[in-house]
């Protein structure tokens, strides 16, 4: 284990991370990795593209291989998943732009959100929306 002291800075990458909800991590990490765990909160969620470390916090850190899925935004990701609960991926929003010149993501997702709902809390490995990561990657690939 390695040891830190600044909560919110990721031990590997040495990047700011945003505080997860320990509803977001229970929900993640798998059963046999949660025993370990001290506790499922105060964790941060490390967004670095290119960092090995999914959630840290004092002392523990946890990576892919002890999740239930994929992060998408991590560049080993394939499919890098943008959208946890209406299954929209990076590749999906190329293909549209590729062949329409444009993407329905934002409209598809936000249509779901108000007639069905979300659940980003557990499916999100950040546990916050993905729209600001959606329009990021719509960004990226215009």
């Amino acid at each position: 284990m390695l040891s830190f002291h600044t909560k919110d800075i990721c031990p590997v990458c040495k990047n700011k991370a945003k505080e997860v909800s320990a509803i977001t991590v229970k929900f993640l990490v798998k059963d046999e990795y949660l025993k370990e765990l001290s506790s499922v909160k105060d964790f941060f969620y490390c967004q670095t593209s290119d960092c090995e470390v999914i959630y840290f916090k004092l002392n523990e850190i946890i990576k892919q291989e002890h999740l239930i899925k994929e992060v998408g935004l991590k560049e080993w990701a394939n499919p890098k998943t943008v959208c946890y609960c209406f299954n929209w991926t990076k590749e999906k929003i190329s293909d549209e732009v590729n062949k329409l010149g444009k993407t329905n993501a934002i409209g598809d997702i936000s249509e779901k959100m108000n007639s069905i709902g979300c659940d980003c809390e557990h499916k999100n490995p950040s546990g916050k929306c993905c729209l600001k990561d959606v329009k990021k990657i719509i960004k990226e690939l215009s």
